[in-house]
């Protein structure tokens, strides 16, 4: 049944008993809060401390809305904007929009002005209700917003951008619309936080509503007189549908401003509260205000208390055992769950396992979950498939998890088993050892000195940096949509193919054998890689990130943890077609250098790819192309001791059309240094086994 019933059902058997209880304590709050948990967080205003509404008041104000918007035109699949903090109207809004038809789209209260806009178009919103605190915000984009939208206005004193939401409503009939609503009907819309870029829409059914109400009532045995304490904001998938186990049970249910420990016990003491939400911080300033004697349990009543749960983040194992010290006949339980989910109740630790805080728990009310092994047959202590993760943190470190996690296709069942995770593990050091290798030719760098300008980076260099370019364009979107599978592929790929196979391996001899601005553009590059790299796999390989930020040499302005950082942006790298046609032709003409020098190494005609001249037999299109290249970068490009283009037909015939290919063994003497063939070795009176290069690098 749509959760609209359940609103009907409690006028019907508790329409005179209290639903809502809204507390504006008039005493401020002190206390820093973090950026982790201001999102969970409102101010105090300075509204009455204390108001309340029955089921049938609650129901009464909910179809008036819902008749008012009818007669503005508003119809099945409209929707409905609600900017608002907690108070007595929130809810009877948004079942006034659910009544008719239309879909709810709860705002963040934190949003900007530009982000309200920009939520409101991607919504396609007809309506926006807002409160008086977001009057300034509404405002300044008031122009935009009211083209083709009604704004409404909760409060005294309406704007004139705005229509007052008390005098529209006040004249409209009190009777349920006849609007008919069922569970496949949409019925709301939220967004996601907002982490990866601007918040993502996310549509839901009546149906997922309902089943959010359901398992929240299942989940924590709400019954018809209990009172649930709810002080986060409504807007959050988390807190509204926690109440609405309160709406399954029809039990009443206190929307409390304010977080100080005084203030939330008092409300639990005065409304009689036996469930209540906690954040960690909140559940954290309570213990240390009881442990510094600032509050005594001794001043409140608080017996009736029977459940403290948390959800939204990670709950430290300790924190429970000093509740429980000073609680101890409270039930507990922690809930986990996505704004793509409905909410909190994907698992929850369920509160017969207190003794297992710190577990991700147990699948949710109506939920199915199963654990697959590398066959894709379920696990089961009894047929010893099991893996144990403690295990794999031991062997592999706990990166790897989290690498399984993003690497895995979710659309399919996700495998595990331990020859998984040791063939991640090597995707895993590919990964490292590419940052490695970075990080060991960047020692004695300095970014802020030695870096070069564009101009002076090589034609390589740049397609480096276009590759770059290329990867964050993917990874941006792939992020975007929670797609992390296509994060570590793009990411994978990256390291193996465009630097360790090529990049990398090709500027060795820059590296290793040159010094001047060579070595500085190829360092200079791989600086820029490196740190947006370290920056894309943050979010997934949360530890070796950290760890390859600890060794990187910084400039001015970049923070100590690589997770504050700001993710890179696409467009800055970005190479032409042209450039790009040029080079996958390049690297094209390189693949078949490798097959002939493949074929030379089997004839023992030469050993390593440095002993190798190379001749290219080029049509004029092949030859303007490779003579565009100086002729040293374009045997470093192939990595032989020398390269030479000839006009014409001759060597062996390649996928390249106009391109044949020839090896022979270089001439020259072998230098010890940069292991090149050159017929200048011994030029150099003071070094007589070295080129006449490295014999330069060596005296300077």
């Amino acid at each position: 049944m749509p959760v609209i019933d359940f609103l009907e059902r409690n006028v019907k058997l508790y329409g005179n008993e209290t639903a809502l209880v809204e507390l504006n304590p008039e005493i401020k709050e002190t206390r820093r809060m973090t950026w982790k948990e201001y999102d969970l967080i409102q101010p105090t205003t300075d509204e009455p401390y204390r108001r309340e509404i029955t089921w049938n008041v609650f129901n009464e104000k909910a179809n008036r809305f819902a008749n008012m918007l009818l007669s503005r035109g508003v119809k099945k699949g409209d929707k409905v904007a609600i900017l608002m903090y907690n108070c007595l109207e929130w809810l009877p809004i948004y079942f006034g929009i659910l009544k008719t038809g239309a879909l709810a789209v709860p705002f963040n209260f934190r949003y900007s002005a530009e982000e309200i806009e920009y939520c409101a178009d991607l919504a396609e919103v007809q309506v926006l209700v807002f409160g008086p605190e977001f009057i300034g915000r509404i405002e300044s984009v008031a122009e935009k917003l009211s083209k083709g939208r009604l704004l409404i206005y909760v409060g005294d004193n309406c704007p004139t951008f705005a229509e007052s939401y008390r005098e529209l409503s006040a004249d409209c009939s009190s009777a349920p619309p006849q609007v008919l609503i069922t569970d496949d009907d949409d019925g709301a819309i939220y967004f996601s936080s907002g982490t990866t870029g601007f918040p993502k829409a996310i549509l839901h059914k009546h149906r997922s509503l309902t089943q959010a109400a359901e398992m929240e009532q299942k989940h924590h045995d709400i019954q018809h007189d209990d009172t649930f304490l709810c002080i986060p904001p409504l807007y959050h998938t988390g807190a509204k549908f926690h109440w609405m186990g309160s709406l399954f049970a029809g039990s009443k249910a206190v929307l409390l401003k304010g977080t100080s420990p005084e203030i939330i016990l008092k409300a639990v003491s005065d409304e009689q509260c036996t469930i209540v939400w906690l954040l960690v911080p909140w559940a954290q300033d309570i213990l240390d205000a009881l442990d510094r004697g600032d509050i005594k349990l001794s001043d409140y009543k608080l017996d009736q208390w029977k459940l403290m749960h948390i959800g939204a983040q990670p709950v430290p194992p300790s924190l429970i055992r000093r509740w429980k010290e000073y609680f101890p006949h409270h039930k507990y339980d922690t809930n986990y769950g996505l704004s793509e989910s409905t909410g909190p109740g994907c698992v929850h630790l369920g509160m017969e396992n207190i003794h297992k805080v710190g577990a991700i728990g147990i699948p949710g009310y109506r939920w199915e979950v199963k654990v697959v092994d590398e066959q894709g047959k379920q696990m089961h202590k009894s047929a010893g498939n099991g893996v144990e993760p403690s295990e794999i943190i031991k062997d592999y470190g706990a990166d790897i998890i989290r690498l399984w996690v993003a690497s895995s296709d979710y659309t399919v069942d996700v495998r595990a088993g331990k020859n998984i995770f040791k063939q991640l593990s090597e995707a895993y050091r590919k990964i490292r050892n590419t940052a490695r290798f970075i990080l060991g030719n960047l020692d004695g760098f300095d970014p802020n000195t030695d870096c070069v300008a564009d101009d002076q980076l090589q034609d390589i260099d740049r397609w480096a940096l276009a590759a770059l370019d290329d990867l964050i364009a993917n990874t941006n979107a792939g992020y975007a949509v929670y797609d992390f599978n296509k994060v570590y592929h793009a990411v994978y790929n990256f390291c193996v193919v465009a630097m360790s196979n090529f990049y990398l391996d090709v500027t060795k001899d820059r590296l290793y054998c040159t010094n001047g601005a060579a070595r500085k553009a190829a360092q200079t590059t791989m600086y820029k890689i490196l740190v947006a790299l370290d920056k894309i796999i943050a979010p997934i390989l949360c530890f070796t990130s950290q760890e390859i930020w600890d060794f990187m040499p910084k400039t001015e302005g970049m923070n100590k943890y690589v997770v504050f950082e700001q993710m890179p942006k696409a467009g800055q790298y970005a190479a032409d077609d042209a450039f790009k046609a040029k080079w996958a032709q390049l690297i094209a003409v390189r693949d078949e250098v490798k097959k002939v020098l493949e074929q030379a190494r089997a004839e023992k005609l030469i050993g390593a790819s440095l002993e190798a001249s190379i001749t290219l037999y080029c049509s004029d299109a092949v030859y303007d192309l490779l003579n565009s290249i100086p002729m040293d970068e374009l045997a470093d490009l192939m990595i032989v001791s020398h390269v030479e283009l000839v006009k014409g037909e001759g060597g062996a015939a390649s996928a390249v059309e106009g391109l044949g290919v020839a090896a022979a063994h270089a001439t020259g003497d072998k230098c010890e240094r940069c292991w090149k063939y050159s017929a200048s070795i011994g030029s150099h009176p003071a070094h007589p086994t070295l080129c006449a290069r490295c014999a330069s690098v060596v005296e300077a």
